[in-house]
């Protein structure tokens, strides 16, 4: 009994037993209900608290504080005992348990197959919906490319594979209200390619011919699986004539591995680097990738000196 305040505490503690139960355990939890009744009986009830507690080495007790009132066991006027044969009868429900450490099983061959199974379906039918008539009643929202060309899409797909577009149709801004969006710098070749990848209907149409406007495009709409296609066919496309254009684009969007493979092509073929066409003028307007070149051809000499 609390003096001060007055009234009666009661707590759960864990006890040497509990604790040998859960040996290894770092933690243990538990979910009680404490009643207080009046007399030997559990007729009249005083009291009663429910909570939940996660016991820890430091945490070995919890409960109530002020559970039941003075007031309650004593009549005010005359400070009279109320209880029933002067006892207090206290009872506990208790469950306790510890997190269960969950098993992740390795993944079989054919569990592995049937997800990739699912997936290919699910974009096959996706794709079947775009390539059909029915497609029309399942857009709502348009794309015009830089000649005015409109193609009908979903705004749920382009939010889903665009941080760009999901900020743009999240805001209050003028592509949202009218449901449109104009692609000002996106010929109509890129935005079949964009279609077809939002569609699942694959990347096919992506070339060493369009590869680069295209990869453009995915860069300023953020959608780095369809850049990574579009370097794909560019690491394809490396060669003497390309080598320099391309470096300057990887290193423009910070594409690595199209850098590296761009820098090891032009050493190795520096006669036919030299003559082509506009390299010059490329270079002059890209000081910076003149210094990777000559960076990365005098690493090439000196490890060959080595």
């Amino acid at each position: 009994m609390d003096e001060e305040v007055k009234s009666l505490g009661v707590f759960l503690a864990l006890t040497d037993d509990d604790c040998t139960r859960f040996t290894g355990q770092q933690e243990i939890s538990a979910e009680f209900d404490l009643s207080v009744y009046s007399g030997k009986a559990t007729s009249t009830l005083l009291q009663k608290g429910s909570t939940k507690a996660t016991f820890t080495k430091k945490l070995t007790e919890v409960g109530f504080d002020k559970l039941v009132l003075h007031t309650q066991l004593f009549d005010a006027e005359d400070n009279s005992k109320t209880l029933r044969d002067d006892y207090i009868t206290i009872t506990a429900n208790v469950l306790m348990y510890t997190k269960p450490n969950i098993v992740r099983l390795p993944e079989t061959a054919n569990s592995l197959k049937r997800r990739q199974t699912f997936a290919a379906n699910h974009l096959q039918r996706q794709a079947n919906l775009f390539a059909s008539e029915k497609h029309a009643f399942a857009t709502d929202f348009i794309l015009y490319s830089n000649d005015g060309q409109e193609f009908r899409t979903s705004r749920f797909l382009l939010m889903a594979h665009s941080p760009v577009f999901a900020a743009m149709l999240t805001h209050d801004l003028q592509e949202k209200q009218q449901s449109l969006c104009k692609l000002a710098d996106v010929d109509p070749e890129c935005v079949e390619i964009l279609l077809d990848f939002l569609y699942g209907c694959g990347v096919d149409k992506i070339t060493a011919a369009n590869a680069e406007k295209a990869l453009i495009m995915a860069d300023k709409y953020q959608m780095a699986d369809l850049r990574r296609a579009c370097e794909d066919v560019l690491l394809d496309s490396v060669n003497s004539e390309t080598a320099v254009r391309y470096l300057i684009l990887a290193h423009q969007r910070g594409l690595d591995v199209l850098k590296e493979v761009a820098l090891g092509v032009i050493p190795k073929n520096m006669k036919n680097v030299l003559t082509a066409k506009n390299l010059e003028e490329v270079l002059q307007s890209h000081p910076d990738v003149v210094e990777l070149i000559m960076e990365h051809c005098s690493k090439r000499m000196r490890t060959a000196n080595e």
